[in-house]
């Protein structure tokens, strides 16, 4: 009887350490894979991309006239290669 309680007690401690040591594995994984992840998104394209956006934001909408309006559409269509086929 005791050999039945000894190896299941021995089962259970190396199930035990081996569910501490995967669970352990995995979070340092995720740390890495995280720490990774956050390098290469601020990586040298970050000053691009901040100039960009704030060249963006600093545009304004003007609305056209109607004669720019007309002298486009003129334009367009003196412009327009109608080819049949």
């Amino acid at each position: 009887m005791t050999e039945k309680k000894d190896s299941r007690r021995s089962f259970l401690k190396k199930a035990a350490i081996g569910t501490v040591s995967v669970v352990g594995t995995a979070a340092v994984a995720k740390k890495v894979v995280d720490v990774a992840a956050r390098e290469s998104s601020g990586g040298s394209d970050s000053y691009y991309l901040g100039s960009g956006d704030k060249a963006l934001a600093g545009r304004e909408f003007v609305e056209m006239s109607q004669s720019e309006k007309s002298s486009q559409i003129k334009m367009l269509t003196d412009n327009y290669k109608y080819d049949t086929v």
